[in-house]
């Protein structure tokens, strides 16, 4: 039986977050930089592929490789050997000293520890327990599903990182939104990370990075039309020294009116892009927000 996509919705954070943090490769405004690797443009070497109409016959979210995985398929071993690029420096002058951050889908850690060292008083959420076993216990860690998560306390700041919004099903979209909404103290601010749209429309297989020990390749990228929406199907492969991992995934570009959309219905404002920080958005909550109840995680 196909894994629920409610069930697999760590998948942005799991393939983004480490391409961003291994690599030091970042897409956006059609640009690739790589540490030691020259500036790329691809706005006229990529044509876009077409989209297909195939049916949504084939699993989502795989992975392969030594190790633990994730329900996503994501390598908890690649995880824990990711290092940190920087990828939230922009927003430090979101989040002074003190602030208390609830972070969705915080993996082994990777972005966690630096907001430690920001000062932050983080609560980390995973639903793999294999992976919040690298977190820190300086972080409150709670294995629980993003979308059902139901906590009394209220943060000044919620973290959806990792492109977590480019979720290929529309009901996980909305729930990690509510979930985010619900946990925000009434001047809170929901500060996630949105994938390049135009990338993720034209991207194509044989693209290879390897600024660092890790070397990435990009194995297959199949467009379809599913539910109303383009959606786009990546397998990645990470290598390193003599292991292999792949990961199988699907994501859909939003562009900013697609974004502003979401979050609208969802009770936020129109998101603001954070200066310095590419598909970095910060929104506040448009309405009230309702006060949280008690629901089922697991403290680590």
């Amino acid at each position: 039986m196909a894994a629920s996509p409610l069930r697999s919705a760590r998948l942005t954070s799991g393939c983004w977050r480490l391409i961003e943090s291994m690599t030091r490769v970042r897409w956006w405004g059609w640009t690739c930089m790589a540490r030691g690797v020259p500036r790329l443009r691809y706005r006229s070497r990529m044509p876009r592929p077409p989209a297909s109409r195939l049916p949504p016959d084939q699993p989502r979210f795989s992975g392969s490789g030594p190790g633990v995985r994730a329900r996503d398929g994501c390598s908890v071993e690649l995880y824990r050997r990711a290092r940190y690029a920087g990828e939230i420096e922009p927003l430090r002058s979101l989040l002074p000293a003190g602030t208390r951050v609830l972070e969705l889908g915080c993996g082994t850690g990777l972005l966690t520890h630096r907001l430690l060292e920001f000062g932050c008083e983080v609560t980390g959420v995973d639903n793999s327990p294999e992976m919040l076993a690298h977190v820190s216990s300086k972080v409150h860690r709670l294995c629980a599903d993003i979308e059902t998560l139901r906590l009394r306390e209220r943060f000044e700041a919620v973290l959806l990182p990792s492109g977590l919004i480019n979720h290929c099903d529309r009901a996980v979209r909305r729930a990690f939104l509510s979930a985010a909404h619900r946990h925000l103290s009434p001047r809170g601010v929901l500060i996630l990370k949105c994938q390049d749209p135009e990338w993720l429309r034209t991207a194509m297989a044989g693209w290879r990075a390897k600024p660092d020990l890790i070397s990435l390749e990009l194995l297959e990228a199949e467009r379809i039309h599913c539910d109303g929406q383009l959606e786009v199907r990546m397998t990645l492969r990470y290598t390193l020294a003599d292991e292999a991992w792949t990961h199988s995934f699907s994501v859909i570009p939003l562009a900013d009116a697609d974004l502003q959309d979401l979050l609208a219905a969802s009770g936020f404002e129109a998101p603001v892009a954070i200066e310095g920080g590419p598909g970095w958005y910060v929104a506040k909550p448009a309405k009230p927000v309702a006060e949280p109840q008690n629901g089922s995680t697991t403290h680590v």
